[in-house]
C-alpha cells in the first residue's frame, strides 16, 4: 500500500475513534443523569424551538438537560421558591403512543414552556407545592 493510503487510513481510524469516544460520553452522561432521583423525559421551548431533554427535580429547583450535549451543568434552571404553573393543556399522542401535556412554568425570572407525560407534570406540580418552609423562603 502507497504512503498516502496509509495515512488516509491512520487519519480515518482517528476519527472514527473521535466520534465513538463522543457517542461514549454523551451515552455516560445520559445514564448518569437518568439514575438521578426525579429525571424524566421532558421537551422545553424558552421563546424558541422545543428541545429534547431531561428533567430533574432537585431539592431547590428545576433544572433541565438538553440532550446532546457534553455538560453536566443544566441548561435550564427555575427555581423552586417561586415556581407557578401558569396554564397546561393535554395534547394528542407523540409519535409513539405516549400521551403528552404542555405546560408553561414559571419562577417569576424565567417562564418556559414542557411537553412531558401526564404523570411527570403530576410529580412536577405535587413536587412545587410540597417545598419545604425553608425553600418557599418562610424562615
Amino acid at each position: 500500500m502507497p504512503r498516502a493510503g496509509w495515512l488516509g487510513l491512520i487519519v480515518a481510524l482517528v476519527l472514527l475513534a473521535l466520534v465513538a469516544a463522543v457517542c461514549s460520553l454523551l451515552m455516560w452522561r445520559a445514564l448518569h443523569l437518568y439514575r438521578r432521583w426525579g429525571t424524566v423525559e421532558c421537551r422545553v421551548r424558552v421563546g424558541g424551538t422545543w428541545r429534547r431533554g431531561l428533567a430533574q427535580l432537585r431539592p431547590d429547583g428545576f433544572a433541565w438537560y438538553t440532550f446532546l450535549s457534553m455538560s453536566l451543568r443544566p441548561t435550564l434552571w427555575l427555581h423552586r421558591s417561586g415556581l407557578e404553573l401558569l396554564a397546561h393543556e393535554r395534547l394528542e399522542a407523540d409519535a409513539s403512543g405516549r400521551p403528552v401535556v404542555e405546560a408553561r412554568f414559571s419562577d417569576g425570572e424565567t417562564t418556559a414552556e414542557l411537553r412531558l407525560a401526564p404523570s411527570a407534570l403530576q410529580g412536577l406540580i405535587g413536587w412545587s407545592e410540597g417545598a419545604p418552609p425553608r425553600v418557599r423562603g418562610i424562615s
